[in-house]
Order: C-alpha cells, then sequence, then structure tokens
C-alpha cells in the first residue's frame, strides 16, 4: 500500500529524482525547501514517511528530526537522513535526534525505493500492534453478559402470581364456609316468613 513521503531538501534536481522514483512505486511525494515548511508540512499533511537532507537550509537534519519528534502525531514516524558526506559523527547525531535511517549520496533509485519500503513495512507493523493492543483492552474492559438477573425477576413474577393464586384461593374457601354457617338462619327466616300468610287466612277462615 503506498504511503504519504515528505521530501525535505534545498536541491529541486535530487528532489525531482526522488519525486520521479517514489511516485512510480505507488508513493505520494510532498516537497519542502527547508525544515520550516518540511515541519508546516508534517504538521497539516497525513504524511507517514519523511526523507531529510542533513543539512537543510535553515537548520541541521538532527535539529529537524527533533523537532519532528516534539510533534505527537510523528513519535513514531520513520525519519532518513540523508548525508553528502560519510561521517560517522553526523550519522550518530541523527540516529541520537530520533532519526530511523542514514543514507549517503549519492543515493540510487533502487536504494530510495528499498528505504521506502523498508518504513512501510515498519509503519504497517507498528499499526498491527497498536490495533491488537487496543483490541485487548477492549475485551479487559468489556463487562461479562448478565443472565441471572432477568431469571430471577421472571421466577420473583411467577412466584408473586403463585402467591395472589393461593391467597385468592384462601379468600374463596372462608367465604364458603360463611356462607355455610349462615343458611341455617337462613332457612329459619325463610319457614317463619312463609308460616304467617297461612296462619293469618286461618284466623279468616274461623
Amino acid at each position: 500500500m503506498g504511503k504519504t513521503i515528505l521530501v525535505i531538501d534545498g536541491s529541486p534536481t535530487w528532489w525531482k529524482m526522488v519525486q520521479v522514483t517514489l511516485t512510480a512505486a505507488g508513493h505520494e511525494v510532498l516537497e519542502a525547501e527547508d525544515g520550516a515548511q518540511g515541519l508546516e508540512l508534517a504538521e497539516t499533511e497525513p504524511v507517514d514517511i519523511i526523507f531529510s537532507g542533513c543539512q537543510l537550509p535553515d537548520m541541521d537534519g538532527p535539529n529537524f528530526t527533533r523537532k519532528i519528534r516534539s510533534l505527537r502525531e510523528h513519535k513514531e514516524t520513520p525519519v532518513v537522513v540523508i548525508s553528502d558526506s560519510p561521517d560517522e559523527e553526523r550519522k550518530e547525531a541523527a540516529k541520537s535526534a530520533g532519526g530511523t535511517g542514514w543514507m549517503v549520496q549519492p543515493v540510487m533509485p533502487e536504494k530510495l525505493i528499498e528505504a521506502a519500503e523498508g518504513s512501510a513495512a515498519r509503519i504497517d507493523l507498528l499499526e498491527a500492534k497498536a490495533n491488537k493492543k487496543a483490541e485487548l483492552k477492549k475485551k479487559r474492559t468489556r463487562p461479562l453478559p448478565v443472565n441471572e438477573p432477568p431469571r430471577l425477576a421472571f421466577n420473583g413474577l411467577v412466584q408473586g402470581r403463585n402467591r395472589n393464586s393461593l391467597a385468592l384461593n384462601r379468600a374463596r374457601q372462608k367465604a364458603s364456609s360463611v356462607c355455610s354457617a349462615t343458611s341455617p338462619l337462613a332457612s329459619a327466616s325463610s319457614s317463619r316468613v312463609g308460616s304467617r300468610p297461612s296462619a293469618s287466612w286461618q284466623a279468616r277462615a274461623t
């Protein structure tokens, strides 16, 4: 997958060669003439890889790399420093500042592509590790499914219904016993009411 590569160097000829080479390899190339412009592009554009000259018009390579590393979004961005001399002291300074690669001019197109592809592979590896870490963290913080409370609530509802049915049956039984206890009075009252007309009619007859 192609990456967005920022190239900072004061030489238009060299930058043109880099642009043609990396664009043909499937990458998008951004140009900056000095460190200040490079920092501005790094903050405003989605830059994946940076190729920087060891000596820029306004600052040296290590100073530029330190400024890049101070940006939150570029703590891990690959920074390849390209020098015009095989100076070990410069190489160590670039590495101490946070550089991830070192190349010496003249840089052949195939070596440039190799450096870009190696940096792209490093980015993909870091992204994969970050995604895996985020997934593990998500699994640790995910709440466990709770099935018991709904089951208990349903059982409680059934038990409540059973208790209500039992209370209703008891009330019915009590009402039935009360009715049975009062039925003799009702019979006696019926017999008295029925006897009065009979007595009254007999009195008239005599």
